[in-house]
């Protein structure tokens, strides 16, 4: 699958929120660090991820390389994939200012991005996956799938939605209300984008995706109603 197939979902316009904006670029890393302590979370997925220092992980979604960064300290090799060439610029910018070379940035997306060599140990992705539709979720875990190798660890963590449907509306006010006070209103706007423009889901479907495309889901961490953390193993071919 590349970008040449015309009839393939087009990852590089985005929904939502405008990330291409060099403006807007600058001052995420500032909104993101109002909703959460990025090493702090980088050490978290760390963790989830059982990560050790031999391994080759993949970061689809890699923005600003926050997370990216904290993970390459830690392990042999990282490849960052993001479809904002002003994010991946400051990203590489991070790394060369922290002396980390270990790190492959790609402008590239869930369905673009293809994997040379030896497959991977570890994937993650971080507030990424909402970007697609669920047809093309399912598409991409298949693809994050094939470059694990066997036993190889999937932490997807995003805006997934656990709560019963008949409460949508006052779930999602109560998610906006949550944004607007910590970060204030450039990222509440943001938020309404995200309701109104990408597709995030239930975790019902979630579970099911992963499920049906070779995954068995290890651990699943609630966070909130309106955010989990996926640690998945890519189940093992039967002889």
């Amino acid at each position: 699958m590349n970008r040449g197939v015309f009839w393939q979902y087009n990852e590089f316009i985005q929904a939502g929120a405008d990330f291409v904006d060099e403006k807007r670029v600058a001052a995420y890393d500032e909104m993101m660090g109002k909703i959460r302590n990025q090493k702090e979370r980088a050490k978290e997925m760390m963790e989830l991820l059982s990560l050790n220092k031999n391994d080759t992980v993949i970061d689809f979604g890699c923005g600003t390389g926050a997370l990216t960064i904290e993970v390459a300290r830690k392990c042999m090799k990282m490849v960052g994939v993001d479809i904002s060439t002003a994010m991946l610029e400051i990203a590489a910018k991070k790394a060369k200012e922290e002396n980390l070379f270990n790190i492959d940035f790609h402008n590239a997306g869930f369905l673009t991005y293809e994997h040379k060599g030896e497959s991977v140990d570890k994937v993650m992705t971080s507030a990424a996956f909402h970007h697609l539709p669920d047809f093309w979720k399912v598409i991409a875990l298949q693809r994050m799938h094939d470059m694990l190798k066997d036993g190889g660890l999937l932490l997807l963590s995003d805006v997934v939605f656990s709560f019963d449907p008949k409460e949508y509306v006052n779930e999602i006010n109560a998610f906006l209300d949550f944004i607007k006070v910590k970060a204030g209103e450039a990222l509440y706007n943001d938020g309404i984008l995200h309701i109104k423009e990408e597709f995030s889901t239930f975790d019902w479907l979630m579970d099911e995706m992963l499920k049906s495309t070779g995954f068995d889901i290890v651990k699943k961490v609630t966070r909130s109603e309106t955010n989990i953390d996926y640690v998945c193993k890519k189940r093992k071919k039967s002889v």
